[in-house]
């Protein structure tokens, strides 16, 4: 999967209304788990669900919650201050590597 890819897949969340079913069927949100599950295991992101939605400043640690907001900005703003996180052999943004955790996370509770 290419950066470009990535951030448009992440980019595209709101229009993609995605669900928690979502991430077992969906190629590209299939890659963003892998990529959150690479994050988890090296302990680069919090490990639970809470944690993360609370970095994300969401309500509910449901990644169907990833869909009422644009990351685009937050994650421009990450990637022009330098606060990427090393994951997977990619430089990510921070939240974009947590938005990958949480649906690592949640594709494993439906797996």
């Amino acid at each position: 999967m290419k950066r470009r890819d990535i951030l448009l897949s992440v980019a595209s969340l709101p229009v993609a209304k995605m669900a928690i079913g979502a991430t077992t069927s969906n190629s590209s949100l299939k890659d963003l788990a892998a990529i959150g599950r690479a994050a988890l295991a090296e302990g680069a992101v919090p490990a639970d669900a809470a944690s993360l939605a609370r970095a994300l400043g969401l309500a509910s640690p449901n990644p169907s919650k990833l869909a009422a907001h644009s990351w685009n900005g937050r994650v421009a703003g990450e990637l022009a201050d330098g606060d990427t996180i090393f994951v997977a052999n990619w430089f990510l943004s921070r939240t974009e590597v947590q938005i990958c955790a949480l649906l690592a996370i949640a594709e494993e509770r439906v797996v």
